[in-house]
């Protein structure tokens, strides 16, 4: 029977964490994770590729083709 999701996903992003960690010695313990159910590393491994593509685009370079390419809005109440 597979995991919830929303649990699925929680001890996905923990060990994606603890993984993540220079001081992280626990590989048994996640490769018995990752082996206790095929649903495990599909989820680890989509979840972590999201992650590492959300830290991409925020250090991506500000401004190009997101920068504002129209005037600001002219408040006609405000001139005089």
């Amino acid at each position: 029977m597979a995991q919830d999701d929303t649990a699925l996903d929680a001890q996905a992003l923990d060990w994606i964490v603890r993984t993540g960690d220079p001081a992280f010695d626990d590989w048994p313990g996640f490769m018995a994770w990752m082996e206790a159910d095929p649903t495990h590393a599909p989820r680890y491994h989509a979840l972590n590729a999201a992650i590492d593509d959300g830290v991409a685009l925020a250090r991506a370079p500000q401004g190009g083709r997101w920068r504002r390419r129209w005037p600001a809005r002219h408040d006609a109440r405000r001139s005089g």
